[in-house]
């Protein structure tokens, strides 16, 4: 089921956050679908996660 979930979150047809414009996924599975979702780059929206940009080491 979290497979399911991952993908319809991945092609726009669910979310994990209320109140946006597309139906949820059920609280059960939520915490495992945003992780696999965290773990391929994603949000729980299926968008992008933010690229952080690599830290620099102070040069002695």
């Amino acid at each position: 089921m979290v497979d399911m979930y991952v993908a319809l979150v991945m092609h726009k047809r669910r979310q994990i956050a209320a109140g946006g414009p597309l139906p949820m996924v059920p609280e059960k599975y939520s915490t495992a679908v945003l992780a696999d979702l965290n773990a391929i780059g994603l949000d729980g929206y299926g968008e992008p996660l933010p690229i952080e940009p690599p830290v620099e080491e102070p040069q002695p």
